[in-house]
């Protein structure tokens, strides 16, 4: 898992049922999960095109989705 900062990890899922997809979890400082959700990978693409200098278009969602599958 990633942690990006302050109890905030992100890890990519490769199992086949949901290849692509990105769990992400909230610890708390005793590292106990206080909160996680799974987004799918169009789900995750439109999130990392939507904070990109660009912004989210048909381009770079599409780019970022080919990226995560």
């Amino acid at each position: 898992m990633f942690h990006s900062q302050d109890g905030l990890y992100f890890e990519r899922i490769t199992t086949l049922a949901q290849f692509g997809s990105v769990h992400v979890v909230k610890k708390d400082e005793r590292g106990i999960v206080t909160w996680e959700t799974v987004l799918s990978p169009e789900s995750w693409a439109s999130v990392v095109a939507s904070m990109c200098q660009l912004g989210e278009n048909s381009n770079t969602f599409r780019m970022f989705l080919a990226l995560q599958k």
